[in-house]
Order: structure tokens, then sequence, then C-alpha cells
């Protein structure tokens, strides 16, 4: 036998040994698989731990329970607020919080994108703080993003690194002429 012989003899044999279903491919309109149901409910059971924790995390700032609120991360997590350095470890980042939770009005997060895997989970969309201003008694907000990335501890979802990144003021007041 020669060797494109052989090599297709050995590719035959090793896919007959591939049950059916793995070789399987989704065609588009067709119903689910065992295994995109099963990443389906899985996907969404993470979905409903990131709510509730996101959730928790804010009741908890809005009460001013920052250690609550920290409790969230996970040890090692890290966190980028725009403007600000890097904050590395839990006890930094619930130092952040009490800062943040001095002047807190709201904090409000959504999603525009969600994935889960076996052990991570990603959640991006807008963010909206609302805090006090210091200097004139008013509240200000500020729009931007978030980035926050998950990691699972058993059977719990802590934060393991976060981006909070908002959006440049614009340099002049916006008009009536919008």
């Amino acid at each position: 036998m020669n060797r494109p012989t052989r090599f297709m003899a050995l590719t035959a044999a090793l896919l007959s040994a591939v049950p059916a279903t793995a070789r399987a491919q989704v065609v588009p309109g067709a119903p689910a698989t065992d295994w995109q149901r099963e990443l389906a409910a899985y996907s969404l059971t993470v979905l409903r731990s990131y709510n509730a924790l996101n959730s928790e995390w804010r009741a908890a700032l809005l009460e001013g329970a920052v250690d609550r609120a920290a409790e969230h991360y996970a040890v090692d997590a890290r966190l980028l607020v725009s403007g600000l350095p890097e904050l590395l470890g839990r006890d930094s980042i619930a130092a952040f919080l009490a800062v943040m939770a001095q002047d807190l009005v709201d904090v409000r997060t959504s999603l525009a994108e969600f994935m889960a895997s076996d052990r991570l989970a990603f959640a991006s969309g807008p963010l909206i703080y609302t805090h006090r201003a210091t200097a004139d008694g008013l509240t200000r907000m500020e729009v931007g993003n978030h980035v926050t990335i998950l990691v699972r501890e058993g059977r719990r979802w802590r934060i393991k690194s976060q981006v909070l990144k908002y959006d440049e003021p614009p340099d002049e007041p916006l008009g009536d002429d919008l």
C-alpha cells in the first residue's frame, strides 16, 4: 500500500470509530441536538446566577455594605476603573467600594453580551453610575460600559476581573438642537 492509500485507510478507520452523533454537523434550521439543549440550559443557569450576584452586589453598595459587596469578588480579583490604577485583590477593591459608596446614588448595569463555559462566564454591557457631586450638591451621571469576567468557585460564582470604563463627558454642554 502506498503512503496516500495508507493515510486514507487510517483516516477511514479512525472516523468509523467516532460515533455518528459526534460526526454529525449542525445544519441551520435543524432541530437542536441534546448537547445544544444542555448548553442552553447551563447558560441560562449561569445567567440567573450572574443576575443574582449583580443584584446582591448593587443592593449591598446602595446600603453602604461594602464588605458584603466585596464578597462578590474573588480573593485575587482585578478591577480596572477609568482614570484609576488597577486594583488587585478583594481588600483593595473593598477600599475602593467604600469610597465609591460614600456619594453613590445609584449604579445600574445591563447586558449586551453574555457567554458561559464550565468555570468562566463573560458579561458586558452599559453601565450607569449616579453620584452626588460634592461641590454643588447635585447628582451626576457617569455613563459607560462594563466587562465582567466571573469564575466559578464550587457552586458559587464570583467576579474575577472587571473593567468599568466611563465615557468622556462632552466638551460642550448638549444644546436643545439635538
